[in-house]
C-alpha cells in the first residue's frame, strides 16, 4: 500500500524499509578513513587512532544533528512560526513529538530520549552553529557540545533581538555574541576539553551576559528542591536530593568525615565506608568500623552519647571548610562577575554575595591589605632605600571559605631585602648606576611579559582571544595590568625555606588552577597536591626547580603518585599571560598537552601580583645532609631518574624549536620554551 500523497509529505512511490538494509559501515575502506590499524605494535599510533577516531564520532555527531535540525526544519518549524493561538501551538507541540517520534521508533529509545535528541540537535545547528563547527572540527566531543546547549539556555533567540526604538541599527544579537565567545575560546589551546571546564567556559560568559535571567533561573531551581529514591535493581536503590551547590559540599565533606573515622584495618572500600556513614548520620545511628579487632580498634568514631541533641548530624568537627573565591568588587554588590566555589565550579555573582552573607563564612583578602606595589619598590630602588618588602596583600580577589578561627593561617614572611635583591637582578643586563624604570623591574621580579625565570618556562605563546579580554562578556574591567601603581608584590616562600611556597603564592596557584592540571579530573586545586613540576633539588636548591608560579601547579594524588613513583614526565608552560598548560610526557614517549585552569580568566587581577623570591633564602638553607634511612644507591638512582625526566623536557623543548616534534599543536604552543636549570635532586612527596 503507498502511503498518502501531501498528508504525510512522501514524495516516493512506495515505503522505505530503513531497518531492513544492513548498515554500510563494515564495507567502508579503513584507508579512505584514515584509520589506524588495531595489529600495530606503536602506542603511540594506537593512542592517536584512538584520539582520530573520537575525533570521528563528534564528525558524525555533527552530522547527525544537522540531519535531525533538517527534519525539523521540514517538519516542525514552518508550525511554530505561524504559531497564532492556542490551537496553532497545540498543532506545533503535535508536529514536534512526531518528529521525535520518529526519531524514538528508528533508533529504539524512550520518546523523552528522542525529544531531548531533537532539541539538542535544532539548538546546536540553529542557536550555536560556531560552536557546532567546534564539534565537526573534533576541538569538542559530543557530551561537552550537549553541555554547552544546556548551559546557554537561558540567552535569548536571535529572533528576540528587536530593532532601536529609535530607527537605528537592530540591536546586538546576545544569543550570536555568546556563541563566537564560547568558540573563540575552545579554539585557545590544543589539549583536549574536558567536560567540567568547557561547563564553567560557558557559565562565565553566560553569566556575565545574562545575570537577570541567571538570577531568575536560580530562584527557580532553590524552589525546586526535593528528595527522591530510584531502583537499582539486585536489591539496591539511590537516595537523591537538590540543595545548594554549597550545603551539598558541606554534606557530601561531613560524610566522608564521618567515614575515615574507622581504623585503617576496616574491611570495606571508601564508597562504602560513605555509604554506611551516609545512613547513620541521616537516621542518628552509631557508625560502627568494620575491622573485627575489638578493643584493639584504633577508630576514633564519635559515641551514640557524643550525638548533638535534636538533630540528625553527627559533629565529626567543629567546622567544615570549603574556599570559594570573588572579587572584592562583587562581594560589595558594585558588580555580578561570576565567582568560583571549589567542589562544584561558577557561580553567579548573586550566588557569591549570598554565600558571603552566611553567618559562618570568612571572607579573607588573597594577601593582607599591607601589600606594597611595583611603584612603590621602585621609588624605593631610585632613591636608594633598601627596606625589606612588606607581606603583600590587596583586595582584588578575595577567598571566601566556610572555616573556623582555628583555621586562621600563620603569619606571612616578608622578603628580607627585597629591594636590594630586586635591583641587583634588573641591573644585571643594564646600567648599573642608572634609574630603573617600571618595565625592567617588573622583569626583575619574575612575572614581567619577557620574563622567562630560573626554569625558563613563560614563553611568547599567542595572544588571548577576544573573549578573554576585559569586556561585558569573559572579564570584568580592571585597571591596566602593566600599570605599577597595581601591580602588587608578594614573598615566593616561607622564610628560610625556598622549597616552600608562602600562604599567597599556594593560594594564588589554587585560584590559578581551580582543579587538578591532569586532563579530564575535575579534583579540587584546594584538595591537591602543590607540586614542583621540575623537581626541586634540596640538596642544591639553586641548582632545582624553583618555588615560583611558573614551576607550581595543582596535582591530584593519584597523578602525583604517578608521577613520583612512576615513569611519566611532566612539564608546565606558563605563558606571558599567566596560563599554566600541563604537558605531559608517558612512558612510551607520547606528548600530551593538557589544558590551563580556568582562574586566569575568571579573575584577571591574578595578572597584576608579583611573588618575589625571598633574598638569598637559599643561601641560608644549608643543603640537608642524606637521609640516614635511605642508602646511597636509592638516591643515585633516584636522581638518575630526575635528570633523565630533565633530558626529556629539554629534548622535547628543542624539538619544539626545530619543529621536528611529531605533535604540531604542542610544537605551535611551546616554541619558545628556553631549557631548563641543570640537574635536578629529589624532592619529598
Amino acid at each position: 500500500m503507498s502511503p498518502t500523497a501531501g498528508r504525510f509529505g512522501s514524495k516516493t512511490s512506495e515505503n522505505r524499509w530503513l531497518l531492513a538494509t544492513p548498515s554500510a559501515w563494515p564495507g567502508v575502506d579503513d584507508d579512505a578513513l584514515e584509520l589506524t590499524d588495531p595489529q600495530s605494535d606503536d602506542i603511540g599510533d594506537l593512542l592517536s587512532g584512538v584520539l582520530h577516531d573520537w575525533r570521528g564520532e563528534g564528525y558524525l555527531t555533527y552530522h547527525r544533528y544537522r540531519l535531525i535540525a533538517q527534519m525539523h526544519a521540514r517538519l516542525v518549524a514552518p508550525l511554530e512560526q505561524s504559531v497564532g493561538d492556542w490551537q496553532d501551538e497545540k498543532i506545533a507541540r503535535k508536529a514536534y513529538c512526531d518528529c521525535a517520534a520518529q526519531l524514538a521508533a528508528v533508533l529504539g529509545v524512550g520518546q523523552a530520549r528522542a525529544e531531548g535528541l531533537l532539541g539538542r540537535a535544532v539548538d546546536l545547528m540553529t542557536r550555536l552553529p560556531r560552536v557546532a563547527e567546534r564539534l565537526r572540527d573534533g576541538i569538542i566531543s559530543p557530551d561537552i557540545a550537549d553541555k554547552i546547549v544546556e548551559r546557554t539556555d537561558l540567552v535569548i533567540d536571535s529572533e528576540d533581538a528587536t530593532a532601536d526604538p529609535e530607527g537605528g541599527d537592530p540591536v546586538s544579537d546576545p544569543l550570536a555574541e555568546v556563541d563566537a565567545a564560547i568558540a573563540a575560546e575552545l579554539d585557545r589551546g590544543a589539549g583536549a576539553w574536558s567536560i567540567h571546564l568547557a561547563r564553567d567556559l560557558a557559565d562565565r560568559i553566560v553569566f556575565r551576559q545574562q545575570p537577570d535571567a541567571v538570577r531568575a533561573r536560580r530562584e527557580a531551581a532553590k524552589g525546586d528542591r526535593r528528595t527522591w529514591t530510584s531502583n537499582q535493581g539486585d536489591g539496591m536503590a539511590v537516595v537523591g536530593a537538590t540543595m545548594t551547590a554549597e550545603r551539598a559540599q558541606l554534606a557530601i565533606t561531613t560524610v566522608r568525615d564521618l567515614a575515615a573515622t574507622a581504623c585503617p584495618n576496616d574491611s570495606r572500600t571508601v564508597p562504602q565506608r560513605n555509604s554506611d556513614a551516609f545512613f547513620a548520620l541521616l537516621n542518628r545511628v552509631p557508625f560502627e568500623c568494620a575491622c573485627g579487632t575489638g578493643e584493639a580498634c584504633t577508630a576514633t568514631i564519635p559515641s551514640v552519647g557524643e550525638l548533638t541533641t535534636g538533630t540528625g548530624l553527627v559533629p565529626v568537627r567543629n567546622k567544615v571548610v570549603m574556599f570559594g573565591v570573588a572579587d572584592a568588587s562583587t562581594i560589595a554588590g558594585d558588580s555580578n562577575n561570576p565567582g568560583f566555589l571549589e567542589g562544584y565550579g561558577v557561580i553567579s555573582g548573586d550566588h557569591v554575595r549570598d554565600l558571603v552573607n552566611e553567618v559562618s563564612t570568612v571572607i579573607r583578602p588573597l594577601v593582607p591589605e599591607s601589600m606594597r606595589t611595583l611603584a612603590d619598590l621602585l621609588a624605593d630602588i631610585n632613591e636608594g632605600r633598601s627596606e625589606e618588602i612588606a607581606s603583600a596583600g590587596g583586595d582584588d580577589v578575595d577567598a571566601v571559605a566556610e572555616s573556623s578561627s582555628e583555621d586562621a593561617p600563620a603569619p606571612e614572611p616578608s622578603v628580607g631585602q627585597g629591594a636590594e635583591h630586586v635591583a641587583s637582578l634588573a641591573r644585571r643586563d643594564g646600567d648599573p648606576e642608572g634609574p630603573l624604570d617600571a618595565a625592567t623591574l617588573d622583569l626583575a621580579v619574575g612575572q614581567g611579559p619577557e620574563h622567562a625565570g630560573s626554569q625558563g618556562r613563560q614563553t611568547g605563546a599567542e595572544s588571548p582571544s577576544d573573549a578573554t579580554e576585559p569586556d561585558r562578556l569573559s572579564a570584568p574591567a580592571s585597571k591596566s595590568d602593566s600599570s605599577a601603581d597595581f601591580t602588587y608584590l608578594a614573598p615566593a616562600t616561607q622564610p628560610a625555606d625556598p622549597y616552600k611556597p608562602s600562604s599567597a603564592l599556594d593560594a594564588w596557584v589554587r585560584i590559578r588552577d581551580c582543579y587538578s592540571l591532569f586532563p579530564g579530573n575535575p579534583h579540587s586545586a584546594f584538595r591537591c597536591d602543590l607540586d614542583h613540576w621540575v623537581e626541586y633539588n634540596h640538596d642544591s636548591p639553586s641548582s632545582g626547580g624553583q618555588t615560583e608560579p611558573s614551576n607550581l601547579g595543582a596535582k591530584d594524588r593519584f597523578a602525583h603518585n604517578r608521577k613520583t613513583h612512576g615513569d611519566w614526565v611532566d612539564d608546565l608552560i606558563v605563558t606571558p599571560d599567566g596560563y599554566a598548560t600541563p604537558v605531559f610526557i608517558t612512558p612510551q614517549g607520547v606528548v600530551i598537552e593538557g589544558r590551563a585552569g580556568p582562574g586566569i580568566d575568571l579573575f584577571p587581577g591574578l595578572r597584576r601580583y608579583r611573588f618575589v623570591p625571598t633574598a638569598d633564602a637559599a643561601a641560608r638553607r644549608k643543603p640537608r645532609s642524606p637521609r640516614a634511612n635511605k642508602s646511597t644507591a636509592l638516591r643515585t638512582r633516584t636522581a638518575d631518574k630526575h635528570a633523565r625526566r630533565q633530558v626529556e623536557r629539554e629534548r622535547n623543548r628543542r624539538a619544539r624549536e626545530v619543529g621536528t616534534a611529531k605533535e604540531p599543536s604542542v610544537v605551535q604552543r611551546i616554541r619558545k620554551a628556553r631549557p631548563a636549570a641543570p640537574p635536578i635532586g629529589e624532592p619529598p612527596f
